[in-house]
């Protein structure tokens, strides 16, 4: 059948060649393949409810109206078998193209093809039946073929070419040219004002796949030129845009760019863009070495009582290695009394753990507690920042006032079970434990505090050696729970295992003192002293005030 179909197919082409030769005027047509046939029909037949021909051929009307229907209906069977009833009355074009189109909904390509194609030699400008052909050539794979009747199409369309219509060729195109240029060369051929909002779109997402990052900047130049407004809904143009700049190393033109776009949007907007900045701040300070003073002297001249705006510069300050501006930023921040909660942990954090300004940060963040006096998530923070300082009677209080905020926040039980176990009460911390892990038994971190907590007190290590199990399948990377696996194996004398995931741990962060005094007594369990002491005084190095170091210190005078 398909032999045949291609054999049609060569004929069609000296048929229609020579109706386009011809003197027959090509008319344009307001209908299209989405038309019911009924409206089609009455159409073509000059039809309405006084006419002869309506009372002469009623059944057929009928036939032709319940087609309609059942087509609307998704019924395309039941329409079919309507359809052919009626082609036994008329075999004009519209029912023709009819049968066609409800054939081709229920993918008989081959039907659909025959029919329409013989509505097409009744009339070679009728546009439903054009249109139609090419969705079932394309449906064939037929894919020449289909782009000559697309083809046409847009040639009978001129300046009424829909949406749908440019859809359909770029559909053909992209199948015949897998490098997307003919596609990009049709839509850039198109100049109708009403679709230039379409045709740019698709544009952009041609240039998208090409990773054709120029095109598309000028592509959205091109949008966000002409929008007197860029809303939220439009945030992924910039994000694309200053996304590229930065990835071509256009940083004084992106920064521009962030002055000029500022003005036309929201600060959520402009404070996501920072973030693109935050993230490159080490490669553009590299090359430009005053890129961050421009961006502080911005965000002071449009955003200097915006909290949110100000964190960004701690950050980008921080990642420098300007301590001095993160500590003179952060302080600002924590003295505003509009700083929002999420800004103000932030800060707090580094101003608490990087900086170790740990009083200064307590007693700022004391200062906003009647502010956010409903906040759990603010004395869940002030609970950890004062058993950190050794504060427990404080940290006990706050933790609490978080708890009766909110009962069911698995991380209140976790911080309470950490401070319990600060304090050496066991029976506390480890119901608090296991309360945490009934509202969340998959968070790893809970499983690897709980496991360690049991390790090191030599408790129940078969459960111990569960948990941190559980919690390394779900993070198979970190590296405190490799340093707890591996203490874990330790104390079950597995030396070698416990030396591979301690190394691990190490070779992912050098930062805590705690993995190389395990490896240390490790290592000094397999008769390697002088290495164990190379590794203690490594773990000494980093924190000689660590709780474990001491305990270690105290336990090799003995």
């Amino acid at each position: 059948m398909k032999i045949i179909t291609n054999k049609i197919i060569i004929g069609l082409l000296i048929i229609t060649a020579f109706a386009c030769s011809s003197t027959q005027t090509v008319h344009e047509s307001e209908f299209s393949f989405y038309t019911s046939v009924y409206e089609l029909y009455a159409n073509a037949n000059k039809l309405d409810s006084s006419t002869i021909k309506y009372i002469k051929n009623k059944y057929l009307i009928d036939l032709i109206a319940n087609a309609s229907k059942n087509e609307q209906l998704g019924l395309y069977h039941q329409a079919i078998v309507d359809l052919l009833d009626a082609l036994r009355f008329d075999t004009s074009k519209v029912i023709l193209f009819a049968l066609a189109r409800n054939f081709y909904y229920v993918e008989k390509y081959t039907l659909a093809f025959d029919y329409g194609f013989r509505a097409y030699l009744l009339d070679s400008n009728f546009v439903p039946t054009i249109e139609l052909l090419a969705w079932t050539l394309l449906g064939r794979n037929q894919f020449k073929e289909s782009s000559y009747f697309s083809n046409r199409l847009l040639k009978i369309k001129g300046n009424k070419v829909t949406q749908n219509d440019i859809k359909l060729h770029l559909n053909i195109l992209d199948r015949i040219d897998t490098s997307y240029n003919s596609s990009i060369e049709f839509l850039k051929s198109i100049s109708n004002p009403q679709l230039e909002q379409f045709v740019n779109s698709q544009l952009l997402y041609y240039y998208f796949i090409k990773k054709d990052s120029i095109n598309q900047n000028q592509i959205v130049e091109k949008i966000l030129s002409k929008a007197d407004f860029i809303n939220d809904s439009d945030f992924f143009l910039l994000s694309l845009y200053f996304t590229n700049l930065l990835n071509n190393y256009e940083y004084e033109k992106s920064f521009q760019k962030l002055l000029e776009f500022s003005p036309k949007t929201t600060s959520d907007n402009i404070l996501k863009v920072l973030d693109y900045f935050v993230q490159r701040i080490k490669s553009i300070d590299s090359s430009n070495s005053d890129f961050t003073i421009k961006i502080s002297n911005f965000v002071d001249e449009s955003f200097r009582n915006d909290p949110r705006f100000q964190y960004k510069l701690v950050q980008m300050y921080f990642i420098l290695g300007d301590t001095a501006n993160v500590y003179k930023i952060s302080k600002t921040i924590l003295g505003n009394e509009n700083t929002n909660l999420e800004t103000l942990l932030n800060v707090s954090y580094i101003l608490f753990y990087n900086l170790n300004r740990k009083d200064e940060t307590i007693q700022r963040l004391q200062t906003f507690k009647y502010k956010f006096v409903d906040e759990p998530l603010f004395f869940n923070v002030l609970g950890e920042f004062y058993t950190n300082n050794k504060q427990y009677d404080l940290a006990e209080a706050a933790f609490k006032k978080s708890f009766m905020l909110d009962s069911n926040n698995y991380q209140i039980y976790t911080n309470l079970a950490w401070l319990y176990a600060e304090k050496e009460e066991w029976v506390k911390s480890d119901s608090f434990y296991l309360k945490s892990l009934e509202i969340f038994p998959d968070n790893p971190i809970t499983l690897n505090n709980f496991a360690y907590s049991l390790i090191q007190r030599d408790t129940n290590l078969t459960f111990a050696g569960k948990l941190i199990e559980k919690a390394i399948k779900i993070r198979p990377d970190d590296p405190n729970l490799l340093d707890t696996y591996g203490w874990y194996l330790y104390k079950i004398k597995d030396y070698d295992g416990a030396k591979k995931y301690i190394e691990k741990s190490i070779e992912i962060d050098s930062t805590r003192p705690e993995p190389f005094l395990h490896l240390s007594i490790i290592l000094r369990a397999m008769g390697k002293d002088e290495e164990s002491r190379f590794y203690f005084d490594k773990a000494i190095s980093i924190d000689a005030n660590n709780k474990e170091i001491i305990k270690e210190i105290e336990k090799q005078k003995k």
